[in-house]
Order: structure tokens, then sequence, then C-alpha cells
């Protein structure tokens, strides 16, 4: 049995998430405006913001239906172009995680949503640091 209350914080989430890009995107639109060091700094923050939900959201049918004829440009360069295209890049990502909201809010109530979101968003797992073993350091000034 699900419970309801799991069930509506994980919609909220999803929704809120796709804010936070939409939001973010108007933050890329912005930054196409001032100068090339606040860009620059900008767009890798922004940058580093865009690849972890991609990460989180590729492969998923709603990121299939979505990209399906567009691609999403690249995330380089510090330019005023590239400050609208890393905009661009970020509404279509909110539009994916709505995507992904939308499909998981017409599941029938009993339905578990975290079976839902592994099998549509696979998360990749971390590695064990235990299991990593021995990091040797070096001087390297």
């Amino acid at each position: 049995m699900v419970r309801r209350g799991r069930r509506a914080t994980t919609l909220r989430a999803l929704h809120a998430i796709a804010a936070t890009l939409q939001a973010l995107a108007g933050l890329a639109e912005r930054a196409a405006t001032r100068s090339a060091p606040v860009r620059a700094v900008v767009l890798w923050i922004l940058g580093l913001a865009g690849a972890l939900v991609e990460d989180f959201v590729a492969g998923t049918p709603a990121y299939e239906r979505v990209l399906r004829n567009i691609a999403l440009p690249e995330r380089t360069g510090h330019t005023a172009a590239d400050a609208l295209a890393m905009a661009f890049s970020l509404r279509l990502l909110a539009l994916i995680v709505q995507a992904i909201a939308d499909e998981a809010e017409s599941l029938p109530d009993t339905a578990d949503l975290s079976c839902f979101l592994e099998r549509v968003a696979p998360l990749s797992p971390l590695p064990n640091p235990v299991a990593v073993g021995h990091v040797e350091c070096f001087d390297t000034s």
C-alpha cells in the first residue's frame, strides 16, 4: 500500500524541479546581457545544473518524445548566444521533467511512484567510497 503523502510529495518535487529549471532558464537569458566574466560564471553553474538533470532524464520516454527532432545545444562557450542556447536547453529539460510528472499523475492512486521513477528515470548508483580503494595523493607544487 502506498501512502498518499509520499506520492503527493514526489509529484510536488517533480513540479518544483520543472519550475526551478524554468527560473534558471530565465537567469540564463538575463546572463546574456551581462559582462563576459559574469556570464561565464553563470553559464558554468547553470551547465552543472543542466547536466545533472539531463543525466536524470536521459533515456526516458519523455526525453525521447521531446528530443526526437531536436538536439540539446552544447553547453560550451560564454557568448550571449551560448547563454540563450543554455536557456533553451533548460526549458526543454523543464518540459521533460513536467512530462514525467504528468505521466506519474496519470497513474492510479495505488501505484508506487518509486518503482515508476526507477523505471522512467533510473539513477546510476554512486560508487561506494569504501569499495573504490586507496587513493594516493601526490604533491604537484
